[in-house]
């Protein structure tokens, strides 16, 4: 182990060590504990090396100050050897299993509403929803129009979207077009025949039946309902 209070700087201290953990004082000459926490989370290629504050300051505003500086762990002074020992088991520990999953196909993935998403899936739907969003207007949006804008077919188009969400084409594009004329509502004294329209609705009976069973009311009620809200 190697006395951090000999180094001044992050720098310094990388020049002839590269550690698996650290563990420093507070108080050190040269430079303190917060200080150098502060400079090792700062730096992109320290930043993920687990440091440990040792204190004899017992004050809950002198930990909070070392855990917003970075360290993984505040242990006031005096302290119990065996303690320190598990503490820093544990965090290399955490630190191993971390790697482990950076190192496998699963760091390719992304947990949304309990499910795991690629993230390459989540740029796809992005690409969907894009091509839904800046054509709401056009009379061919459809699954067949979105697969031809991928430029893959329209089966490949159903079969992607099954592996990655539990929503079809249609209800993304009915979704989109609620979401929009949601938000005409709120914010707009567009008539509702022109939010029917500029939402991407054919007809007002369609957009009055879709926004039903969304919202449970009419889109006039649900205007009529929020503004109240706001204005209480």
């Amino acid at each position: 182990m190697t006395p951090v209070n000999k180094f001044s700087t992050v720098q310094d201290l990388f020049k002839d060590i590269y550690p698996d953990i650290i563990i420093c004082d507070v108080m050190m000459p040269g430079i303190d504990g917060i200080k150098l926490t502060r400079q090792i989370k700062a730096d992109k290629r320290t930043a993920h090396i687990p440091v440990i504050l040792l204190s004899a300051k017992h004050s809950i505003e002198e930990q909070i100050e070392g855990l917003d500086a970075g360290a993984e762990m505040y242990i006031t002074k005096p302290f119990n050897v065996d303690y320190l020992k598990t503490s820093v088991k544990r965090l290399i520990s955490s630190k191993e299993v971390l790697k482990d999953y950076l190192s496998s196909p699963l760091s390719a993935f992304d947990l949304t509403d309990g499910k795991l998403t690629h993230k390459e899936d989540k740029i796809f739907i992005q690409n969907v929803l894009d091509i839904i969003n800046n054509n709401l207007l056009d009379e061919d949006l459809s699954a067949r129009f979105v697969a031809a804008q991928l430029n893959i077919s329209t089966r490949h188009l159903y079969r992607k979207i099954n592996d990655i969400c539990d929503k079809s084409i249609a209800e993304m594009i009915k979704e989109c077009k609620i979401h929009v004329a949601q938000n005409l509502l709120l914010n707009t004294k567009l008539t509702i025949d022109e939010i029917a329209y500029r939402s991407g609705f054919s007809n007002r009976a369609t957009f009055y039946k879709v926004f039903a069973d969304k919202f449970n009311s009419t889109p006039k009620e649900y205007r009529d309902t929020s503004i109240h809200k706001m204005e209480e």
